[in-house]
């Protein structure tokens, strides 16, 4: 059996590090590396075996694994996956090997709420009351021969920051729906709770920060006309305002719910954007989870 890890890298940013990290617990394992910064060119030299492939764009993590499978699907059996962002430091059990499937963290479902309606469009299937975990930055050793099974789905990946937050949902619902496959993870918590030292890793170190879930997807701007209600200082009241006054007006919630997972301003302010963030989940929540109003 092949085994190798994969780098999903963007450019050469923290690369060769990660590398280094791999190969002192490693020292003799492939290291496949999937370029998803097509301007960038990958530059290492006098490492002995490094594969390099680039990508069609910066498809993000799940865009790279697919990619990775078509490119050595056929010489590699089974991946540990890794961003260039993390470094490891202590090796793996001998044991994660032999599992077909092992996700490094899930996270609840109910965190994504507000792109579960990107899953639906994307899949086609109509979601209620999800019971699946998102798997944090599609990170896992998994084999080859699973993502092989998975080749009907390959055309899904994200362009954009947003849709890289709802393929990890997407991904977790092909492994626990479409194939069944619902392992216990390597590592408790989520990646951002590895990353902000919550559940610490012996295992792995984020050299660069995550940032929140939602970072860097743009903007839409909601108007006073849109929200002709008073504001305060106090977020939690602002909420309660929000939601008070969409009652009864389906179509202002589905347009806020259609915003999926992008940041929000109110008059061009980000505190009273906050507030109705924390109402798109809250509505998120009354829509995909029903189960929750019964």
């Amino acid at each position: 059996m092949t085994n190798a890890f994969l780098i999903i890298t963007f450019g050469n940013k923290n690369l060769l590090q990660c590398i280094e990290s791999i190969r002192q617990f490693y020292p003799d394992i492939m290291i496949c590396v999937v370029n998803n910064n097509l301007p960038e060119i990958i530059n290492i030299e006098n490492i002995e075996n490094v594969l390099i492939a680039n990508n069609t764009g910066n498809n993000y993590e799940l865009g790279a694994i697919w990619h990775a499978a078509k490119t050595w699907g056929d010489r590699i059996d089974k991946f540990g996956i890794l961003h260039n962002s993390i470094l490891l430091t202590g090796k793996f059990p001998d044991t994660i090997w032999e599992h077909e499937y092992t996700p490094f963290w899930t996270s609840n479902i109910q965190s994504y709420a507000p792109v579960i309606g990107w899953v639906e469009e994307t899949l086609d299937v109509e979601i209620r009351n999800p019971k699946w975990e998102s798997v944090s930055g599609c990170l896992c050793f998994i084999d080859t021969r699973i993502l092989v099974e998975l080749k009907p789905y390959w055309h899904i990946y994200a362009t954009q920051k947003i849709d890289a937050v709802g393929t990890e949902v997407l991904f977790g619902y092909l492994m626990h729906h479409v194939l069944d496959k619902t392992p216990t993870p390597l590592f408790p918590g989520n990646i951002n709770d590895c990353f902000l030292k919550i559940y610490p890793s012996n295992l792995l170190k984020p050299i660069t920060g995550q940032g929140s879930s939602f970072s860097n997807t743009g903007t839409i701007n909601f108007t006073s006309t849109d929200f002709p209600i008073t504001f305060t200082k106090n977020v939690n009241d602002n909420v309660m305002r929000i939601m008070e006054y969409v009652k009864n007006k389906p179509t202002l919630v589905n347009r806020i719910i259609s915003t999926g997972g992008t940041s929000l301003k109110i008059n061009s302010k980000v505190v009273y954007g906050h507030a109705l963030q924390i109402a798109r989940h809250k509505l998120c929540i009354l829509k995909y989870f029903i189960d929750i109003n019964e």
